[in-house]
């Protein structure tokens, strides 16, 4: 895996990817980062950040993908894939052999068994 950080022209990150050694790179592979008229982070790899009028971080909101790996209170492990969701219902595939994102979930819609 190598890794590629790209630069505004203040020095703040704007972007990372994350390439496999065959040089693809999966949608989760890739962070873009974005700042308030401050320089402060308002979104990232981690989720997205408020401040307030005096520039104190008043909110921060984990992404979905991070808090259902962090804690997941149901899995489903396939043959190829594994399905992981939150208390809140929100949920991720992953690739079982590689541990790639595929996508995002809603209990709800899970199947029966």
């Amino acid at each position: 895996m190598t890794e590629s950080s790209y630069y505004l022209a203040n020095g703040q990150l704007a972007r990372k990817e994350r390439h496999k050694p065959d040089g693809t790179m999966d949608a989760e592979d890739a962070t873009t980062y974005a700042y308030n008229q401050n320089g402060d982070a308002t979104t990232g790899e981690r989720g997205t950040h408020d401040y307030n009028a005096r520039d104190q971080e008043t909110s921060w909101t984990e992404s979905i993908l991070h808090d259902v790996l962090r804690n997941p209170t149901v899995v489903d492990r396939g043959d190829r894939v594994i399905d992981a969701y939150n208390a809140a219902g929100q949920g991720v595939r992953l690739r079982r052999d590689t541990g790639a994102f595929q996508g995002f979930l809603d209990i709800g819609r899970r199947p029966p068994g």
